[in-house]
């Protein structure tokens, strides 16, 4: 069964938490989604809810620059 909008932000969010860049590979495991998917739900923590988040795809890091 596939991950609840919410679910997935959570797991995002826990992971950026740690203070750590995050690949995007990895994100996306554990979210059980493409990067497509990914990458809209990255844009909407921010858009949304401000969250600090920025990606690199170039270099494959997800960070929470705030931690």
């Amino acid at each position: 069964m596939a991950l609840s909008q919410s679910q997935r932000f959570q797991r995002i969010n826990d992971q950026l938490r740690r203070g750590l860049a995050v690949p995007p590979t990895e994100l996306m495991r554990l979210c059980e989604t493409a990067e497509r998917t990914l990458k809209e739900d990255l844009a909407q923590m921010r858009e949304r809810y401000g969250a600090p988040i920025t990606d690199d795809w170039e270099v494959t890091s997800i960070l929470n620059p705030s931690t």
